[in-house]
Parts: C-alpha cells; sequence; structure tokens
C-alpha cells in the first residue's frame, strides 16, 4: 500500500493514544485526512509537552519514516516534518504541535480547555473520519483568536468560523465575551450569524488591542519564551549544502529540483553563487554563474594574496551575519560552488598566490552542512561547455574527487546518471543528513532540559 500523508497522520495519532496522550486536531480539518495542504494543528496536555521530542522520534523509527524538521515557534509549540518516499520522491506530513495556547509569552486558552468535550470529526455524510476535534465553541474561539491576532480572515476561514457558530452559538458567544467587551461582541456575533465579516475584518487592529488587554504576560510564558529564543540560537533548525563540480556538470538543474523538492522541510530558501557578497552589493553579475570563468589571466602574487584574503573574510563573515543568521529562521541555504572551488580552479578568481595558503585557508571557514559533488565524466561537459579543454575537464574532475575523499560531509554523485535519479540520490542523502542532525538535536536538547 502507498504510504500517504493521510496514512501517516491516523498512524500518528493513534500513537498518541497508545501512549495515553489525548490530542484534538483545530482548525479546519474539512479535507482531512485525505486533503492536507498545509499544517496539521494538534494540541496535546501540557504536561505531555515534555516528552514530545522523543515521541516523535520513536513513532518515525517504528513506521519507516524520518523526523527532518523541528522548530519551536511559540512558547511551547513545536513545528515538526516527518518525511517518506511516495513514488520515488519525498513527501511529507508538518505538524504543528502545543500545549498552552500562548502568543508572544501570553496565554491564550489553556490545553484543559481546548482538549474538553473533543468528538470525533465527521464528513458530510456523518461518518467518522477517525480523529477528534475540539467542540465547536472551543473551535471558534481557538480559531477567531489566532486570525484575529495574525491580522489575517479570507472569506474560507470566516466560512469555517460561521460553520462552528451555528453548532453551538450560546458556547461561541459565552467564549467571545471573555476577550471582548459587549460593543466589540455583538459585532463578532452579527458577523457569525450572517457569515458577513466586513466589519469585523476592519475592526481587526482593535480586536487585537482588546485580546492583548485581556491576555496578560505570565511568569512561565516569559521564561518560556527566553528559552525559545535561545534553543533556537543554540540549535539552529536551517541547513546548509554546497554543490561542487566542473562547469557543465549540472548544477543548476540539480539546485533547482533539489530546493523545490526539500522546500517543505524548511520556513525559507536562500540561494548563493560562489560566496555571500556581504561587502558589496549582489548583482545580476556578480551574483550568477560566469559563462567564461577562464578568459582573463591570473593576478599578480600581491593582488591575488589581497583577494584570497578578502574573500576568505566574506565567507567568515557572511556566514556569521547572514548565513548563520538566516540558518537560525530555519532557511534553507545553498550554494553554487563554495571556497573549495579556489583548491580546483584558481584561475576562476584570477588566484596566481601559493596553493598551501589557499589550502590553510580553506580549512579556516565556516563548513557547511552538506557538500555534494557531481561527478560527470570529461567527454559529457566538453559537449556541454566547450570553453574549457578536455584536459583541464579531466584534471578538474580528479582533483574534485580527491577533496571530497578527504572533506566531512561530502557526498558524491554520479551525474552522468538521468537528471531524475542524481536528485533522488542527492536527496535521500541530505534527507539523511536533516534527520540525523534533527535527532541530536532533540536528544540534546532533551539532555540539558532545554
Amino acid at each position: 500500500m502507498t504510504t500517504t500523508s493521510a496514512n501517516v497522520l491516523i498512524l500518528f495519532l493513534k500513537y498518541l493514544q497508545m501512549n495515553g496522550i489525548s490530542y484534538c486536531i483545530v482548525g479546519n480539518t474539512d479535507d482531512f485526512p485525505e486533503a492536507i495542504e498545509g499544517d496539521v494543528d494538534i494540541i496535546i496536555p501540557q504536561d505531555r509537552i515534555k516528552s514530545l521530542h522523543l515521541i516523535m522520534l520513536a513513532f518515525c523509527k517504528e513506521n519507516d519514516c524520518k523526523l527532518v524538521q523541528c522548530l519551536q515557534h511559540e512558547n511551547n509549540a513545536f513545528y515538526y516534518v516527518i518525511q517518506w518516499w511516495q513514488n520515488n520522491q519525498p513527501a511529507f506530513l508538518k505538524l504543528d504541535i502545543c500545549g498552552n495556547y500562548y502568543r508572544k509569552a501570553k496565554l491564550f486558552l489553556p490545553a484543559d480547555a481546548l482538549l474538553s468535550n473533543p468528538e470525533e470529526a465527521k464528513n458530510v455524510q456523518g461518518h467518522a473520519k477517525g480523529f477528534l476535534v475540539p467542540a465547536p465553541a472551543t473551535e471558534f474561539i481557538y480559531y477567531l483568536l489566532k486570525k484575529i491576532d495574525k491580522g489575517n480572515l479570507n472569506n474560507e476561514q470566516a466560512a469555517h468560523l460561521h460553520t462552528q457558530w451555528l453548532k453551538d452559538p450560546i458556547g461561541c458567544l459565552s467564549n467571545v465575551r471573555k476577550f471582548w467587551d459587549n460593543e466589540h461582541s455583538a459585532l463578532i456575533k452579527q458577523a457569525a450569524e450572517c457569515n458577513d465579516w466586513h466589519q469585523v475584518i476592519k475592526a481587526i487592529p482593535q480586536l487585537r488591542k482588546s485580546i492583548h488587554h485581556h491576555v496578560q504576560m505570565t511568569s512561565q510564558g516569559i521564561i518560556g519564551e527566553l528559552l525559545r529564543r535561545v534553543r533556537r540560537v543554540l540549535f539552529p533548525t536551517g541547513f546548509s549544502v554546497v554543490f561542487l563540480g566542473p562547469d557543465g556538470s549540472g548544477k543548476s538543474s540539480v539546485i533547482d529540483a533539489v530546493s523545490s523538492s526539500l522546500a517543505p522541510a524548511f520556513r525559507k530558501q536562500s540561494r548563493y553563487h560562489l560566496r555571500p557578497f556581504v561587502f558589496c552589493a549582489r548583482t545580476e553579475s556578480n551574483g550568477q554563474p560566469v559563462t567564461n570563468p577562464h578568459a582573463s589571466p591570473k593576478y599578480g602574487l600581491i593582488i591575488s594574496m589581497m583577494k584570497l584574503f578578502y574573500l576568505w573574510l566574506d565567507y567568515t563573515v557572511g556566514y556569521l551575519i547572514s548565513v548563520h543568521w538566516k540558518k537560525i529562521f530555519s532557511t534553507l541555504v545553498i550554494f553554487d560552488r563554495y571556497f573549495h572551488d579556489i583548491l580546483i580552479d584558481p584561475l576562476r578568481f584570477r588566484y596566481g598566490g601559493p596553493s598551501w595558503l589557499a589550502a590553510l585557508l580553506v580549512r579556516a571557514i565556516p563548513k557547511p552542512d552538506a557538500i555534494v559533488f557531481l561527478n560527470v565524466p570529461s567527454e559529457i561537459i566538453q559537449q556541454r561547455k566547450s570553453e574549457i579543454s578536455r584536459d583541464e575537464c579531466e584534471q578538474q574532475t580528479k582533483d574534485y574527487i580527491a577533496l571530497a575523499k578527504k572533506t566531512k560531509k561530502s557526498l558524491i554523485v554520479d551525474a552522468a546518471q538521468p537528471l531524475n535519479d542524481v536528485v533522488k540520490e542527492v536527496n535521500n542523502s541530505l534527507l539523511n543528513l536533516l534527520a540525523n542532525k534533527a535527532e541530536t538535536r532533540l536528544v540534546r536538547m532533551n539532555r540539558w532540559g532545554l
């Protein structure tokens, strides 16, 4: 049987119940579990949050999946990405799990309230869908608070609120009055009854202000938010990968396919050609591959060494203020070429200085999380890039392979294969590294009490 998002979600929910963890799925679940386009928001008891990391790892190991991402975006809300293979493509299920519902160190709703009186989700025919959701009044206030606080309420979301209101108007209004005064409560009541939310949307700034007036920061919330920020800095959830190989090895095509495949595992993506360009603005000319990198002669010794140290500074400072910062915010950072290229192809940099100095500085720059070497026979490269001689192609290929064998976290891929096979091999290796990194990070945080 083909593994689908629906299969994995139902298995996970059953796994929670087997481990004595009550739950409910919040948000619009009309299309669940058959069609899951975004995140699945799940509430569990607050006292089970501390054991959640180990539970997620155990579930994935028992069900032939990988946990490739875990990031914390609120006090005790964790965003997990589970990965498996479906039709030779990586498939993902994104779970957003929390206990008490916090926003910016403020406790909006306790988990006990959200988990009180859950009910079986049913389809339009009235058949059970295999998972639990909150009572209508609870779902209404949770969803309304979330959308008002984020400042976004579209027609589909408003229709979901209208549906919940019709199921229990008295309970919904009672919950609304806990956060808003009579005037605002009447405004929401009228919108929910008529499913006309234009006035509510206009009043979102005032409604948001009222929420934060009624909900105060707690000491637990403040401490939790501080710890969250510490975790994000100490254990960045982004990932950096470098693609190396001679011109014509297919780096651009592979990078495009891999970045598309792995996008669900990250919040953002960022791509660099060769270097960070932290000391100058990246333009169309310096941020794109050069079509004829060997057209200009090498610099003299002094200028070469000045450029070498300039490049080293660009990589080190650029990593700290650009790359590492992006990794803290869960970004997939991809480099098309890296500082290592100066060892293989110094003419590309017009570098005429000593090779031992370049090799020394390669050791002194921040290392990416993975380096992918694309290995292609010289005759194929010649067909794609005739500007480089065959002898030069053969020498570069040998040098890249030699460099890969002595470089940690490197992967040598036969890029003469069909593109789909190359991409699958790269994806598989990178996903394994992501899973190992996520497991190491979660185990360490659990051990350190973070």
